[in-house]
């Protein structure tokens, strides 16, 4: 009891060098095979695009990676990346980015961007304007690069709130005559106009990937209460215009929505979900004029009828070749029986 304790002498620990893709290369950019890219976007939408694995910018490559070796892992790695229950401060990552980057020029917020654009194929402009995105995560962030940079509340007419409700489906928008055409428009799939009678909506690869991403957009913009409801705005207004398959299925045959997300009535299921139990304040949405152009327009009676009249009898070449033969008859028998009168009239006035 009375000796003397000595300290245990701790045993040095030696820490193994990182090596394949946790060791950073000291060059600027390594090459690296660039057909599991290629390969996995091909996976989901079905059309292969020319890309470079961003991820070789920073890491060296091993051969024999399963992140690298099998190509359907990155298409569910970015997917999982941009979960919001697997969100950290951005704060965070720009740290950590800025110790591991090696001085290479390159901002991580464009980084980031560029790594998602092999799967929502964002454009070079989006790209150069990545610094001036202020998002709370990467979830933010990619959402962010389609939000209009323009938040101010556009003006409203008042008298005009009769109009200010849900919007029709696009098959009874049809049947009134309101034309449905694609906007060419890379940057964002928000961008949608209506001048004339015509909207005019961009192109939606609609798979797995922009599913889930919709899913956590609005997840995020119900939680976060300050940040504008952009995604929320879209899906609502899909939502209204797609209530059955045969929406879809309109919308699909007029390239508005590329269906890579399975039929038609699950892509009519996904719109209809996604809306459910969500807070949409259309007064206060950046499509809020644009819903009452609609339906101001839908709502017209003479609208209505000359579109159920064009649909009844111009819906074919063949219906309206009939309907300009019967009035090409109709003309003739007026003629024949004007002449008949004024024939009949003539010899009365002589005698």
């Amino acid at each position: 009891m009375g000796g003397t304790f000595k300290p245990i002498p701790q045993p040095r620990l030696e820490v193994p060098a990182r090596t394949g893709r946790h060791r950073f290369s000291q060059q600027r950019r390594l090459p690296c095979d660039s057909n599991w890219g290629a390969n996995s976007v091909k996976t989901l939408k079905g059309t292969p695009l020319p890309v470079e694995p961003t991820l070789c910018w920073l890491v060296d490559k091993d051969p024999n990676d399963p992140i690298f070796k099998m190509n359907w892992i990155i298409p569910f790695l970015m997917r999982d990346f941009l979960k919001l229950e697997n969100q950290i401060p951005f704060r965070v990552l720009q740290s950590l980015f800025d110790i591991l980057a090696l001085n290479s020029g390159i901002s991580f917020a464009w980084l980031t961007l560029k790594f998602f654009s092999y799967m929502l194929e964002r454009s070079a402009s989006v790209l150069d304007k990545a610094s001036t995105f202020d998002g709370k995560h990467l979830l933010d962030l990619v959402r962010l690069s389609f939000c209009p940079t323009d938040n101010r509340e556009r003006p409203r007419d008042e008298k005009r709130d009769t109009f200010l409700r849900f919007i029709q489906p696009a098959e009874k928008l049809h049947r009134a005559g309101i034309k449905f055409k694609t906007r060419n428009n890379k940057d964002s799939f928000l961008d949608i106009k209506f001048t004339n009678g015509v909207l005019r909506i961009p192109p939606l690869p609609m798979d797995d990937f922009i599913s889930s991403f919709f899913l956590n957009c609005v997840a995020f913009e119900q939680c976060y209460g300050h940040c504008p409801k952009y995604i929320t705005d879209y899906t609502t207004f899909l939502g209204g215009l797609i209530h059955t398959p045969t929406d879809a299925g309109f919308l699909s045959d007029h390239k508005i929505i590329e269906n890579f997300f399975g039929t038609d009535e699950e892509v009519a299921c996904f719109f209809t979900n996604v809306g459910k139990d969500v807070a949409f304040e259309i007064r206060r949405s950046y499509l809020s004029k644009l819903i009452e152009d609609v339906n101001e327009y839908y709502w017209n009676d003479w609208h209505v009828r000359w579109a159920s009249l064009r649909h009844m009898y111009f819906d074919s070449p063949w219906s309206g070749i009939s309907v300009l033969a019967a009035i090409f008859l109709l003309i003739l028998t007026t003629i024949q029986a004007a002449f008949a009168v004024i024939s009949y009239i003539r010899p009365s006035n002589n005698n």
